[in-house]
C-alpha cells in the first residue's frame, strides 16, 4: 500500500521561529487546506518481490515487508497494517496506530495493469471520517503489482484543519480532528507531537529561513521522516507548505493553507 497517504495526517505538525512570533503575529489563527490550490501529487514508490513470498513496499527512507494473509505488519514503529487480496486485483487493508484501529481502505489494480486506485477512510479522534482516493499510474514495471508507482491524481473529502496560537515566546500548534497538539518554546529546543493516533517521541525541530519562512524536520526515533518549508504570504492570508519524504528530495509535494 501507499503508505504516505496513510500517515501523513499523523505526521502533520507545524512550527514558527523567534521572527514571527510577536503580538498580533500573523502566522496565529486558524488554516484549512485549500486543495485547488494545493499538488499533492508526482511522488512514486515501488512494490517488489519479498521475502518467502511477501510484497517489499519502499518509499524513500520507509521500506517494509507484508504479505496479504490477514496478519498485522508492521510499517513504521507505532503503525502497522493488515492486509487481504480480494482476488488478484483488490487488497483490503485495515490499518492501526499504537494497536488501535484507525481506518480501512482498498487498492485495486485495472485490467490493463496500467493503473492503481487506493481509497482509505480514516476514522478520526474527534468522531469525523476522511476519505482519500489516489490514482496511481505505473512507471516501470510490465503487470501485476509490482514496479514503480506514480500519483496522478489525490483527493480528500474532508482535510483537516490547523490552528497556531502566539503567546509571548510560545507557540501551540493543534489538529482539531486528530487532537494532535505541540507547543514550542522559542529556543531551537525539539517539541514533541501528541495525540491518540501518535506514538510517544514523534518530534519536530525547526529553523528560521527569514520572518516569513520556516524550515521544519519530522524525527521519529531518531530517524529523520519528513521535511517541509512553510513560507506565509506578503498579506498573511495564505501559508504553502513544500514537502518531501527523507530519500525523496527530487519529489516536493505542496499543501497550500487560507487563513479562516
Amino acid at each position: 500500500m501507499k503508505f504516505t497517504s496513510v500517515v501523513i495526517c499523523y505526521f502533520l505538525a507545524m512550527a514558527l521561529t523567534a521572527p514571527a512570533v510577536a503580538a498580533n503575529s500573523p502566522w496565529s489563527g486558524t488554516w484549512k487546506v485549500d486543495v485547488a490550490k494545493s499538488h499533492a501529487v508526482g511522488d512514486t514508490f515501488t512494490y517488489s518481490p519479498g521475502p518467502n513470498g511477501a510484497i517489499h513496499y519502499s518509499y524513500g527512507t520507509i521500506s517494509y515487508n507484508y504479505k496479504c494473509d490477514g496478519k498485522m505488519y508492521v510499517t513504521v514503529p507505532g503503525f502497522s497494517s493488515t492486509c487481504k487480496a480480494k482476488g488478484d486485483r483488490i487488497h483490503d487493508f485495515a490499518n492501526y496506530a499504537n494497536g488501535k484501529a484507525t481506518g480501512s481502505g482498498e487498492i485495486t489494480l485495472s485490467a490493463d495493469d496500467k493503473t492503481m486506485r487506493s481509497v482509505f477512510t480514516n476514522q478520526r479522534p474527534d468522531g469525523s471520517k476522511e476519505t482519500t482516493t489516489t490514482i496511481n499510474e505505473r512507471v516501470s514495471g510490465t503487470n501485476g503489482w509490482f514496479g514503480t508507482w506514480k500519483s496522478t491524481k489525490f483527493e480528500d473529502s474532508s482535510p483537516a484543519t490547523m490552528t497556531l496560537d502566539v503567546s509571548g515566546t510560545t507557540v501551540t500548534s493543534t489538529i482539531p480532528e486528530y487532537k494532535q497538539k505541540m507547543t514550542l518554546t522559542i529556543d531551537g529546543a525539539p517539541g514533541e507531537l501528541t495525540g491518540p493516533t501518535l506514538p510517544r517521541g514523534v518530534m519536530a525541530s525547526w529553523k528560521s529561513m527569514g520572518p516569513n519562512k520556516v524550515e521544519q524536520t519530522i524525527v521519529y526515533r531518531g530517524k529523520p521522516y519528513n521535511y517541509d518549508i512553510f513560507t506565509l504570504s506578503a498579506d498573511g492570508k495564505t501559508l504553502t507548505d513544500v514537502g518531501w519524504t527523507a530519500g525523496k528530495e527530487n519529489q516536493k509535494l505542496t499543501t497550500v493553507y487560507d487563513k479562516q
